[in-house]
C-alpha cells in the first residue's frame, strides 16, 4: 500500500510540473527535437485555425535542390501552390523592375535557412498569391532582396498583366524592437515566410488563441517569423478600412510606397 501512495504521488508531481511548465510557456513555439526542421512540422501538425489543419511550414516550403533556375528566369507559385514550377504573374517582374531598383526576386542561391524546408519545387516560402484587397483581382505579397536589405511588398492587380506596390514595409531595427530585440529582429529575408490565408478560413496566431479571426472576408497574408533557432511567432497582415494592417505582432514597418 504504502509503494502505491508513493508512487501516486510521484506521477502526480510529475502531472504538475507538466503543467506549471506550460502555463508559464514563452510566446515562442520552440521545436523539440534535434532538428528544428523536424521540431517544426510536428507542430505544423496540430496547427489549425479552422475544421481543417493547416500544415506549416511545409505548405509554404521549397526544395533547394529542386530549385533550378537560370540567370534570367524568376521562380513563382501558382495560387493553389502546386508542385509544378510557374513563373511570376504577367507583369509582376516588370512593376518590380520599374518601382524598386536595387531589388530583385529571391533566386536559387538564396534559398537557405527558413526558405529551405523540403516540399518540393513551385511552393516558395517568399511569395504567396490572393485576392487580398478583395477586388476580385489576383494580388501578390513578396519578399524583394537588396543590396544593403529586403523589404516585403504587396502588389495589387492592377488590370491585365499590370501590378503596382500598395503596401510596403522593411523589418524593424533593433531600436523600434526595444528590449529582448535580439530574439525578435529579422536579420534576414530567410526569417519570414509568407502564407496565403483564403478567404471563409479563420486564423490565429497558434490553435485557438486570441485574437481568432475569421472567417475572413478576403484572401490575407500570413507571415511566420522565425528570428532565433528552433522558434518562431506568426502574425497577418490584412486589408482593412481601406489599407494593409498588421494584426497580433508587428514585425515590421510601413513605409512609403513610392
Amino acid at each position: 500500500m504504502k509503494r502505491r501512495v508513493g508512487l501516486g504521488s510521484a506521477v502526480g508531481a510529475v502531472m504538475l510540473g507538466i503543467l506549471l511548465k506550460r502555463s508559464s510557456a514563452p510566446r515562442y513555439r520552440y521545436g523539440s527535437s534535434a532538428s528544428e526542421t523536424a521540431g517544426m512540422k510536428a507542430d505544423a501538425a496540430n496547427r489549425s485555425t479552422s475544421a481543417a489543419t493547416r500544415n506549416f511550414p511545409a505548405e509554404l516550403a521549397v526544395s533547394a535542390t529542386a530549385l533550378t533556375l537560370s540567370q534570367n528566369q524568376e521562380p513563382g507559385v501558382s495560387a493553389s501552390h502546386s508542385t509544378s514550377h510557374e513563373p511570376l504573374p504577367d507583369g509582376l517582374s516588370a512593376s518590380i523592375r520599374s518601382n524598386f531598383e536595387g531589388y530583385r526576386v529571391p533566386e536559387g542561391k538564396d534559398i537557405t535557412s527558413g526558405w529551405t524546408v523540403d516540399k518540393g519545387p513551385g511552393a516558395f516560402s517568399f511569395l504567396c498569391l490572393g485576392d487580398f484587397n478583395g477586388d476580385g483581382a489576383e494580388d501578390a505579397a513578396i519578399i524583394l532582396i537588396g543590396e544593403e536589405g529586403w523589404k516585403f511588398v504587396v502588389f495589387e492587380k492592377d488590370g491585365p498583366g499590370q501590378y503596382r506596390p500598395a503596401f510596403v514595409a522593411r523589418p524593424k531595427n533593433k531600436e523600434e524592437l526595444g528590449k529582448g530585440w535580439e530574439e525578435e529582429i529579422l536579420a534576414a529575408p530567410q526569417h519570414l515566410l509568407l502564407r496565403t490565408v483564403k478567404k471563409g478560413e479563420t486564423w490565429a496566431p497558434e490553435a485557438d488563441d486570441d485574437p481568432n479571426l475569421g472567417p475572413m472576408k478576403s484572401d490575407a497574408i500570413e507571415i511566420v517569423a522565425k528570428p532565433i533557432p528552433n522558434a518562431y511567432f506568426s502574425s497577418l497582415i490584412l486589408f482593412k478600412d481601406g489599407k494593409y494592417q498588421q494584426v497580433y505582432r508587428e514585425p515590421l514597418v510601413a513605409v512609403p510606397v513610392h
